[in-house]
């Protein structure tokens, strides 16, 4: 089935023939059709329960004890060493974690767009990684006396 975005015929990685010849290269320019890597699911965001529950003071102090967490883990050099710019991205985070669970436009207003693939492209995110961020997250929430 052909898939189409912004009236452009792709392909998916998955359906190209890595059995058929590769074209030879003459003297006209060979064009394929653009790929994608993946087909992003459908999205949901969280409603305003969490804001609510928590309060913005409660997200703020998880997200700066995940991020501490984070920083001192085998995954810390993903995060800025030095201590100011360091100080600097966890407050963006808290902003964007603020307004993600329902409270003030304090993010995009001041960072626009979230473009959370394209921040975030630049860096291998294994699953060791993963599984390291997630843990120092349940770790976070706890310390913070957080109930789920």
């Amino acid at each position: 089935m052909p898939v189409i975005i912004d009236g452009i015929q792709v392909q998916l990685f998955s359906e190209c023939d890595t059995n058929a010849p590769f074209p030879v290269a003459d003297e006209s320019p060979r064009r394929a059709h653009p790929k994608i890597d993946m087909i992003f699911p459908e999205l949901f965001f969280p409603s305003n329960r969490t804001y609510l529950a928590l309060g913005e003071a409660k997200i703020r102090e998880v997200v700066k004890v995940h991020h501490e967490l984070v920083r001192h883990s085998k995954i810390g050099h993903l995060y800025p060493q030095e201590e100011s710019a360091f100080i600097a991205a966890t407050r963006k985070i808290e902003d964007f974690f603020v307004q993600m669970l329902g409270g003030k436009d304090l993010y995009t207003s001041v960072q626009g767009h979230p473009k959370l693939r394209d921040r975030h492209f630049p860096f291998e995110v294994t699953e060791t990684g993963r599984d390291i961020w997630l843990m120092s997250f349940r770790k976070a929430l706890k310390q913070c006396a957080v109930r789920s």
